[in-house]
């Protein structure tokens, strides 16, 4: 198996090559590593011999791409639903379900560069991608789904709107997983990457109630977890419809030992040996992992 040294060795052979025939020509291998991780060095090899996919996938694009084990994380998530019908509203190259197999996948990409990107590089036949956004789909959509993820745009604002006649705040990240989720079946689950901003916000928390919504769980990313990219700190909030009297919390590690502990634990909805590890909370007690 070639090991990840030499993975990173080929990848920047190419992208040397690049900086010396496309003049301004900056890439980032944080996707090209992850596509050699999930999918194996084969599909990176074939990527890597067609440089148009290459400028496309180290391009810049919305958000940042995390590190492996975040990604690994999301799928145990996704097996303690086994989801036939996913969803993901801001779908960008970075995003969890180009990667691993979620099921009929509805997605939304809003960013045409990024679209063509998903489109060339991540052909799945399960997956509908459309271009453009899915506020009118979330509204008007009768569809359900086993399965949602996304990770939204930090710091994004838009104009308040309402759900059932209650009225949102202005933070889109919030209001995009409240509608969303709105769309789960009773036994779904949506996994969003959050801000901690979203915890300090007792009206999404007393949205979230009145629309019948519950956090099933917080777990909480490390500190640097996205460098170089961004430094801001995150939170993966798991949303459900069935209701829990506490809200399970843990933090994510980089050992994925550790974070097989952490899924064990939110299956069985056992606290662990370490407040890491997880514990319960009253979700509208809850501020910050780091709080606790």
């Amino acid at each position: 198996m070639t090991d990840q040294k030499e993975i990173q060795q080929k990848i920047w052979r190419t992208l040397d090559k690049l900086w010396k025939t496309v003049p301004q020509y900056h890439g980032n291998s944080k996707l090209l590593e992850l596509i050699a991780a999930t999918a194996g060095t084969e599909k990176l090899d074939s990527i890597l011999d067609d440089d148009k996919a290459v400028q496309l996938l180290t391009s810049r694009h919305d958000g940042f791409t995390p590190p492996l084990y975040i990604y690994n994380f999301i799928n145990d998530i996704s097996k303690t639903v086994n989801p036939k019908f996913h969803l993901d509203p801001w779908l960008t190259p970075s995003s969890p379900c180009n990667f691993f197999e979620f099921g009929a996948t509805t997605s939304y990409c809003i960013n045409q560069t990024a679209f063509e990107t998903i489109k060339t590089i991540f052909t799945n036949p399960k997956t509908e991608i459309h271009l453009g956004d899915s506020w009118q789909f979330l509204d008007s959509t009768k569809n359900k789904f086993d399965f949602i993820t996304c990770f939204p745009p930090f710091g994004m604002r838009k104009e308040p709107t309402e759900i059932n006649g209650l009225k949102t705040s202005n933070d889109f990240g919030a209001t995009l997983l409240i509608k969303a989720s709105m769309l789960l079946n009773e036994n779904g689950k949506a996994v969003f990457l959050m801000t901690p901003s979203f915890l300090f916000d007792d009206r999404n928390k007393e949205l979230l109630t009145k629309l019948g919504l519950f956090a099933d769980a917080v777990f909480s990313i490390p500190n640097g977890a996205f460098l170089p990219q961004t430094n801001i700190a995150s939170n993966f909030v798991v949303l459900s419809k069935q209701p829990k009297e506490k809200t399970f919390i843990a933090e994510i590690s980089s050992d994925e030992k550790t974070n097989k502990t952490i899924i064990d634990n939110y299956k069985n909805r056992r606290a662990g040996k370490a407040i890491q590890l997880g514990s319960f909370i009253d979700f509208m007690e809850l501020k910050s992992f780091q709080g606790l």
